[in-house]
């Protein structure tokens, strides 16, 4: 008689192993799993409660579901097939999440309307004892009292269906309006004709106000995934492509959503906190708005801007001169830059702030005109033993009003047109020691202003020695 084959599955799971691989989790992922799992059933209720004593944690979570568990071997078989694996807006997708729970458990009990299945140092056990509706899972497992209550605040975090009473130790978690929702189309990953893909797909994007009490996190349809660096929290409504722990989402896929909620929410971010990493990464993101980069640039760098030429110091220093931020290549990231560039957010200094050069219209000076340049070069050859010459030009009033390079003073008769009068006025005396100080160093530079004390200082001497000097001629 031949004995009869008995046909062996290809794998086998070793129950040690996989414990080893779950105990470094974090404890609150063991009650994730099991609110995740009543969260995608038909339920109004989800009740938990939880208990520490002296390094053991309790936890029973509750739901009122009519199906309950559909098959009561999804309890202990690991990946296999489930109908939340073809629905981007269930939360289910390998059909592990409890056994990773149950793993590092002491004691595990399932109730559903199927029936019992018990874990316990004995091994597994199933019942045909059932509850008439929902089901109740109770687990038992070793923490610290941190972790104990790392996971209990974490549990109250959690962003509640509108349809759900949740509670957690008798009190209930409410449901909370969002600050502002928006739909957009992002990364996910479901089943598709058979194959669990990644594909893009457009769902609504709910954005939380967080405080300091509350860390920012990331949510999958209500359930916390990792804590952002975030002004807000963002709960997206369905599906996303997550790390195989399902504990973080990788760097191109969180940029894309700080960008979106960066588009929404740029008015409402303070300037103090303008400069931080989420913005920078949503800013230099190709979903970004010009709207949302223009406000951004605003707030970090005030109205008045413009971007450094480094082959045009004058026009650097005019810009600086007329109280505009000049901004270099090191304040923004190379992305941050292609954007700015790309919506043409700022123009150059030299496009703003050019010096006044004789492609200028010139302007033949009047009387007061002419003693203003007489006392200018007067100045700069007692003072400073140099020969200037004084040129007017109609510069527009985009123009700065006055430039010095190369021994020359060009004025714009537009920006100075209250300086010229009969008489000497300490505006005049302004203009000119602010022009003369360039002949040693531009506006930033400490050259230059040595050079406005000294040329100030002689001039007071002068008026005190000899104040008919100043008399225009």
């Amino acid at each position: 008689m031949v004995a009869k084959k008995t046909q062996k599955p290809w794998f086998e799971v070793d129950q040690k192993g996989f414990r080893e691989l779950q105990l470094s989790k974090p404890k609150h992922h063991v009650v994730r799993e099991l609110i995740q799992n009543a969260f995608d059933e038909p339920i109004t209720v989800c009740d938990v409660k939880t208990s520490f004593d002296d390094g053991h944690v309790s936890i029973t979570v509750y739901d009122d579901s009519p199906i309950g568990f559909r098959d009561l071997t999804d309890a202990f078989t690991l990946y296999k097939t489930t109908y939340k694996r073809k629905d981007p807006e269930k939360r289910g997708r390998f059909n592990v999440g409890e056994k990773q729970a149950f793993a590092i458990c002491d004691f595990a009990k399932i109730v559903t309307t199927k029936g019992t299945v018990t874990f316990d140092k004995m091994g597994r056990h199933t019942s045909v004892k059932a509850s008439e509706v929902g089901t109740t899972v109770v687990v038992q497992f070793k923490a610290t009292e941190r972790q104990y209550k790392d996971m209990v605040d974490i549990l109250r975090s959690y962003i509640v269906p509108a349809h759900i009473k949740f509670v957690v130790n008798g009190k209930d978690v409410y449901f909370s309006n969002p600050v502002c929702s928006l739909s957009a189309p992002l990364a996910t990953e479901y089943e598709v004709e058979g194959i669990y893909r990644r594909t893009t797909r457009t769902t609504v994007i709910d954005v939380y106000a967080s405080d300091e009490y509350q860390p920012s996190y990331l949510y999958e349809m209500g359930i916390p995934v990792q804590k952002i660096d975030c002004l807000f929290s963002i709960n997206v409504q369905q599906k996303i492509p997550l790390s195989i722990d399902r504990d973080s989402v990788s760097m191109a896929f969180l940029q894309d959503l700080y960008a979106e909620v960066l588009n929404v929410t740029y008015d409402q971010v303070p300037a103090d906190m303008i400069s931080q990493n989420w913005v920078r990464l949503g800013m230099a993101d190709e979903r970004v708005s010009k709207e949302a980069v223009k406000a951004i640039i605003t707030k970090r760098f005030g109205e008045k801007v413009v971007i450094a030429n480094p082959f045009d110091p004058i026009a650097n220093d005019n810009a600086i001169a007329n109280g505009f931020k000049v901004i270099g290549g090191r304040e923004m990231s190379k992305e941050e830059w292609d954007k700015v560039k790309e919506f043409g957010i700022l123009q150059s200094s030299t496009t703003s702030f050019g010096t006044p050069s004789e492609k200028l219209p010139a302007v033949q000076p009047n009387e007061q005109q002419r003693k203003f340049a007489d006392l200018a070069k007067r100045i700069a050859l007692r003072v400073l033993n140099i020969d200037i010459s004084v040129h007017f030009v109609d510069g527009g009033i985009l123009t700065s009003r006055a430039s010095y390079g190369n021994r020359t003073l060009i004025i714009n008769t537009v920006g100075c047109s209250s300086l010229f009068k009969d008489g000497v006025t300490a505006d005049m005396i302004d203009l000119i020691v602010h022009e003369l100080g360039h002949e040693f160093g531009m506006h930033t530079e400490a050259s230059y202003h040595s050079a406005l004390t000294r040329i100030g200082g002689a001039l007071v001497i002068i008026g005190i020695e000899e104040p008919e000097f100043f008399n225009l001629k």
